[in-house]
């Protein structure tokens, strides 16, 4: 038996393993995600009765100091604050005020969210930005001047709603590429991001090396 390889053909084995590595690089999980995990695991494991979705959905709230009015639900946490939800989100900040009742966060200052994907519509997230607002029994919330990743994608933005089904990202960029000042990636009035499905940009530009080099009023791209 014989093989031959051409120039072409061997490229493309370079590219292909060197994708491979890409992929492995970019599914590698961060400490920060691997103790989410594990935390997550550990509260699911420690429930006292079968977890009912319509009754409070349990969390775990960290910090220095905490006040919790058990008769209203309100609550106050100051100073290395850790709220990590059993459904694998997690908020990390200095200051956060909500109220269990009625299962809500609010965080006026810069907070960082960290989101595995739980459930199949879910995507993982870092993400860094200020004034967040979320109701973790809807699974709804927002937050303001966001940077960080949604799944493979290095994101930015004037704000960000989570749903839980999907993203919305407004005036914000988009690209996979981890430079601080990006060779290329493109704009848009509104992404919309279905995980696992694809993502929807409204008024879009395309920048390559700070250059624009088209719009376009609509993109969809499948995931």
């Amino acid at each position: 038996a014989t093989l031959s390889l051409s120039s072409d053909t061997g490229a493309e084995v370079v590219n292909y393993v060197e994708n491979e590595r890409r992929q492995a690089r970019e599914d590698a999980l961060t400490e920060d995600q691997k103790q989410l995990l594990m935390d997550a695991y550990e509260m699911r494991d420690k429930l006292r009765n079968p977890l009912d979705p319509s009754k409070n959905i349990p969390i775990a709230v960290e910090g220095d100091e905490l006040f919790w009015d058990q008769n209203t639900g309100d609550m106050f946490a100051k100073g290395d604050v850790q709220i990590t939800t059993l459904d694998e989100r997690r908020f990390n900040t200095d200051n956060a005020v909500g109220n269990l009742k009625n299962q809500e966060i609010e965080i006026e200052g810069l907070s960082k969210l960290l989101q595995m994907p739980y459930n199949p519509g879910q995507s993982r997230i870092i993400l860094t930005g200020y004034k967040t607002q979320y109701n973790y029994g809807q699974q709804v919330g927002k937050m303001e001047e966001i940077s960080g990743r949604v799944g493979h994608q290095y994101v930015k933005g004037e704000r960000f709603e989570l749903y839980p089904d999907m993203m919305i990202i407004y005036n914000g960029t988009m690209t996979k590429c981890s430079a601080k000042d990006p060779d290329y990636h493109l704009s848009a009035d509104r992404i919309e991001v279905w995980p696992n499905e694809k993502v929807v940009y409204y008024n879009v530009k395309y920048y390559l090396a700070g250059m624009l080099m088209g719009t376009k009023e609509r993109q969809e791209t499948d995931l």
